[in-house]
C-alpha cells in the first residue's frame, strides 16, 4: 500500500511556485529553481522594505505634516466653504459680509444681463433699458461699505432693482 502511493506521488505533476515581480508578474515556472538568478526576478525589496512603504504616508499628508498650522487651518477652511457652497449655494463668509455678497452677486448678473438683453419694458426703448440696467449692476459692483458715496449709490440701484424686478427677465 505504501508502494502505491510512493507511485502516484511520483507520477504527479511538481507544482512551481509564480514569482509576482513588484509591477509585472514573471512566472518562473519555466525556469529550474537551481538556474534562478536575480536577473530573472528584476528588482527585488526586502519585507522590511515593504513594511516601511505601507506604513509611509502618502506625499500629500507629509506636506501638510510639515506645513505650519495656519496653512492646515485656512486648508480646511477653504474646504468647508467648498462643501457649504455646494450644498447650501452660499458660505458662512458670505453671510458675514452679506451686504457685499449681495452687491457683488446682483452686480454681476445686471452686467451680464446687459449683452442678453432681449426684451424690455413697454415705456422705455430698448437703449435706455440697457443704460439703466448697466447704471444698476455698475453701482452695485462698486459698492465699498468705507465709502459713503458709493454706499448711497449701491442703496439707488437696490431701490432701481425692487422697482423694476418684474421687468428683469430676458
Amino acid at each position: 500500500m505504501h508502494e502505491s502511493e510512493d507511485a502516484n506521488a511520483s507520477h504527479a505533476p511538481v507544482r512551481r511556485a509564480k514569482v509576482l515581480h513588484l509591477r509585472t508578474s514573471v512566472d518562473l515556472s519555466g525556469i529550474d529553481p537551481s538556474q534562478w538568478t536575480l536577473e530573472n526576478l528584476g528588482p527585488t525589496k526586502t519585507l522590511e522594505q515593504l513594511e516601511a512603504e505601507a506604513r509611509r504616508p502618502a506625499v500629500r499628508l507629509r506636506r501638510l505634516a510639515r506645513a505650519p498650522k495656519w496653512v492646515m487651518e485656512e486648508r480646511l477652511a477653504q474646504r468647508r466653504s467648498r462643501r457649504q457652497r455646494r450644498v447650501r449655494g452660499w458660505t458662512d463668509a458670505d453671510l458675514w459680509n452679506l451686504d457685499a455678497y449681495l452687491c457683488r452677486r446682483l452686480g454681476a448678473m445686471l452686467a451680464a444681463q446687459v449683452d442678453e438683453i432681449r426684451n424690455h419694458p413697454p415705456e422705455l426703448e430698448y437703449d435706455a433699458w440697457r443704460t439703466q440696467v448697466r447704471g444698476a449692476g455698475e453701482a452695485l459692483l462698486a459698492y465699498d461699505p468705507d465709502d459713503a458715496d458709493r454706499v448711497a449709490e449701491a442703496r439707488t440701484a437696490l431701490r432701481w432693482v425692487a422697482d423694476n424686478l418684474v421687468d428683469l427677465w430676458d
